[in-house]
């Protein structure tokens, strides 16, 4: 519960220095509306709600719902599960492309981390490979990979 709450404290203390760094940028009268600051603001504020989810986790955590963390060589294992996920991904993407890669990629996080198959974390792994899929090439106007396959 401390680290929890340490490591949302730090995160908060972060958005906030990013933030009044990014409205500190130079503007420019060829500027679009949004201007320069805009998605760095965007990004500190994300992070700052981010770490208030973790600060609010940490208080309301109760101490006997505490699992000791992994020991030795179990924890190496379960970051390289994770390190094969991203592997995969960066693999799958030009081939399969971003959204069916995004989707399967948060599928595949899920189920890793220990969510029980169903419909749910299809569902939102749909849900969420479109919306990011949306906000980058259409909020962001950012390509994303086409893939060979789609």
């Amino acid at each position: 519960m401390i680290k929890d709450l340490g490591c949302g404290v730090a995160g908060l203390a972060l958005a906030a220095a990013y933030y009044f760094l990014a409205d500190e940028l130079p503007r420019s009268l060829l500027a679009d509306p949004t201007g320069a600051d805009g998605l760095p603001k965007v990004l500190a504020v994300m992070l700052g709600g981010l770490s208030l989810l973790v600060i609010i986790g940490a208080l309301r955590r109760r101490a006997s719902a505490y699992q000791a963390p992994e020991e030795g060589w179990l924890k190496h294992l379960r970051s390289a599960g994770m390190l094969g996920l991203g592997v995969a991904y960066l693999v799958l993407v030009g081939w399969l492309g971003y959204l069916p890669t995004i989707v399967l990629f948060i599928l595949a996080v899920a189920l890793y981390a220990g969510t029980r198959p169903g419909w749910r974390p299809v569902a939102i792994s749909a849900v969420g490979g479109v919306l990011l899929w949306f906000t980058f090439t259409r909020l962001f106007n950012i390509p994303m990979p086409a893939g060979t396959l789609f």
